[in-house]
């Protein structure tokens, strides 16, 4: 007999899950290196308004650098551990949801609501890194969700960390599981259904109580 979703956990071992179930966060906050930055930010204006008031003797090179520096990266840190709090927290509104006949991405933010039979699949989309010369350095990669003119990014780092030893593997991991996800939704034609998830994904059951605090978009 299936098991309903509710008696799974994260980073428990694989069991049979029947809808609604939720794909969860595959890591827990982090905080430590938000703060680090953010504080490192604060020391460099710190310094750069000591050398405007003349308390220190460089150049004015060097104190640009450390306001202008000091100011993008205390933003970037608020907005980086601003995101760990709201994301991260146990309380937290942050999953996929799976149901019989939606896909949803729930989010602190947003939630987006897709109809399995208006999802054409799930791709690893790559994308080339480039110099200021325009060669390549790299590539990155996402997993989205193709649905009609929408393209909905589906954050790696977050969900499928424990399914690759890097963003190419767990890509093409998460994107081959919730394609099978999705095919068994059609097969089922709105039914409830069950699917086995790939170890490493971190399954959870459906909230008790559904989240009402955040916009909702339902894509028809």
């Amino acid at each position: 007999m299936p098991l309903r979703a509710e008696a799974a956990a994260p980073d428990s071992a694989p069991k049979v899950l029947r809808t609604p179930w939720r794909i969860v966060p595959s890591r827990g906050q982090d905080l430590a290196p938000a703060c680090l930055l953010t504080g490192a930010a604060a020391v460099a204006v710190i310094l750069g308004f000591a050398m405007v008031a003349g308390a220190t003797s460089y150049g004015a090179g060097v104190t640009t650098i450390l306001l202008l520096g000091g100011s993008w990266g205390g933003l970037y840190g608020f907005m980086w551990l601003r995101r760990e709090l709201r994301y991260f927290n146990p309380n937290a509104a942050y999953w996929m949801e799976i149901a019989a006949d939606h896909f949803a991405l729930i989010t602190p933010d947003v939630s987006d609501h897709c109809p399995w039979s208006e999802i054409r699949t799930f791709d690893v989309e790559e994308v080339a890194r480039r110099n200021r010369y325009g060669g390549r350095i790299g590539t990155s990669y996402k997993a989205v969700a193709r649905y009609r003119r929408f393209d909905l990014d589906i954050p790696l780092g977050d969900f499928a960390g424990k399914l690759g030893q890097d963003d190419r593997d767990r890509a093409y991991a998460l994107c081959a599981a919730l394609n099978q996800v999705r095919e068994r939704a059609l097969a089922a034609q709105g039914a409830e259904f069950d699917f086995l998830p790939p170890p490493g994904l971190a399954v959870a059951g459906p909230p008790r109580k559904p989240a009402r605090s955040v916009p909702s978009v339902v894509r028809r």
